[in-house]
Order: structure tokens, then C-alpha cells, then sequence
């Protein structure tokens, strides 16, 4: 958590740093749909996804506010009646 701190405090300087790691969110209404995604990074970059990746979790509506761009399989369900969303983190 330390090394999350400083990511605010690097320059970017267009170039890639193996050294920063980025972290991604990816919201589903789907589980199934979550959990395939984490399986295919996981295919994809086992080495990063061994150091970076969370099993999808869920989140209730009213725990977090996410604008519908954010959603990966937005046709699945609608959002008024969802009842929460799947976060994937990696």
C-alpha cells in the first residue's frame, strides 16, 4: 500500500515503468461474466495476475455510485433494478 501513495506523486513521462503498477476496476451485473474475465487475465498475465489480481467481489447498490460506462456487460441487466455489480480489480 505504501508503493499506491507514491503513484500520485510520479510524473508521467509517456513511457512504460515496470516499476508502477496500474490498477483497473471493471464493474459486471453478471458473476458468471466477472469471473470469466478474471480467468482470462489470469490466462493472459499469469505473472502480474498472481501479484495483482482480486477475485471478483460483489457490492451492493447504495455501497458505491458507478456511472454506467463503467459497467463491461451492460445489456445483462437493468441498472435501476440491479441489485448491486461484481468489481474486479487487477
Amino acid at each position: 500500500m505504501d508503493n499506491f501513495d507514491k503513484y500520485d506523486e510520479i510524473d508521467y513521462t509517456g513511457k512504460s515503468d515496470p516499476d508502477i503498477w496500474e490498477t483497473h476496476l471493471e464493474f459486471f451485473f453478471s458473476k458468471q461474466t466477472a469471473l470469466r474475465r478474471y480467468a482470462e487475465i489470469k490466462r493472459l498475465h499469469p505473472e502480474a495476475a498472481k501479484k495483482t489480481a482480486v477475485r471478483p467481489f460483489f457490492r451492493p447498490t447504495g455501497e458505491i455510485e458507478i456511472h454506467p460506462d463503467m459497467i463491461k456487460d451492460f445489456a445483462s441487466e437493468n441498472p435501476d433494478t440491479a441489485k448491486g455489480v461484481w468489481q474486479f480489480e487487477y
